[in-house]
C-alpha cells in the first residue's frame, strides 16, 4: 500500500554565536589551520569567520600551539 509522509524543511539563514573569549581563540586557531584554495575550497567561509574574529579583536593565542592540518578531499566539495 503506498505511504505518504511530510518532510519539513527548515531552511537557515544565519547562525549567531556566543563564545567565551577563550572559545573563540581556539576557534580561531582551529580555523586559521584549514589549508586549501581559498577561492574554491570550504576554506573560504573558514578564512571569512577568522576574518570575522579578527576584526572582533580576538588574538589567535593559540597559533604555534595547534599541529597538523585540515584539509577537505576534493571530490567533498559541495559549492
Amino acid at each position: 500500500m503506498a505511504e505518504a509522509k511530510k518532510i519539513e524543511e527548515t531552511v537557515v539563514k544565519g547562525i549567531t554565536l556566543n563564545l567565551s573569549m577563550k572559545e573563540a581563540q581556539a576557534l580561531m586557531a582551529v580555523i586559521g589551520n584549514v589549508s586549501g584554495n581559498r577561492y574554491e575550497a570550504p576554506r573560504k567561509h573558514t578564512d571569512d569567520v577568522w576574518l570575522t574574529l579578527k576584526r572582533a579583536g580576538v588574538e589567535n593565542v593559540f597559533q604555534n600551539r595547534v599541529e597538523g592540518k585540515i584539509s577537505f578531499r576534493r571530490s567533498d566539495y559541495v559549492f
